[in-house]
């Protein structure tokens, strides 16, 4: 390149001012910006809980099941089932029937005194052969391990 081509792509660049650097104006204080409570304990039967609570909402439930029972090919349990339902709390209680097919979660419950919640849950769905599965309904109850 000629010094004329450079001395003037030089003061071209010189000459452009750089845009105004400036830091992202932070969300205004609101619930959505609540930080996540997990709850974990056991079903009635043995089987795991967890539900992940944030922003007013179940965010994700998890569970393991004993008892998973198939028409015709009766029980093929233990099976673990984990739905992202985002089910809305309301006077401290929730309820959804979340996930899809092949598995499903069904799920009530209640916000208790010291950090618990307390309910009755079920699986269902599907096998690969199409024929529908359930569990019984279980009671559970879990306790906030989060603060």
């Amino acid at each position: 390149m000629s010094m004329l081509l450079i001395a003037a792509l030089a003061a071209s660049t010189i000459a452009t001012a750089p845009a105004a650097i400036t830091a992202p104006t932070p969300a205004p204080h609101s619930a959505a910006a609540s930080p996540s409570r997990t709850y974990r304990g056991k079903t009635s039967e043995g089987g795991a809980v967890r539900i992940v609570v944030a922003d007013g909402h179940v965010q994700l439930a998890t569970v393991i099941v004993g008892r998973y029972v198939c028409k015709p090919e009766g029980s093929i349990g233990p099976m673990s089932v984990q739905v992202h339902p985002a089910a809305p709390i309301t006077a401290g209680r929730f309820a959804f029937d979340a996930g899809s097919m092949p598995e499903s979660l069904a799920m009530r419950a209640t916000f208790g005194a010291h950090r618990t919640v307390r309910g009755t849950l079920r699986a269902h769905g599907t096998i690969g052969t199409g024929d529908p599965c359930s569990s019984p309904t279980f009671r559970f109850t879990a306790r906030r391990v989060t603060r």
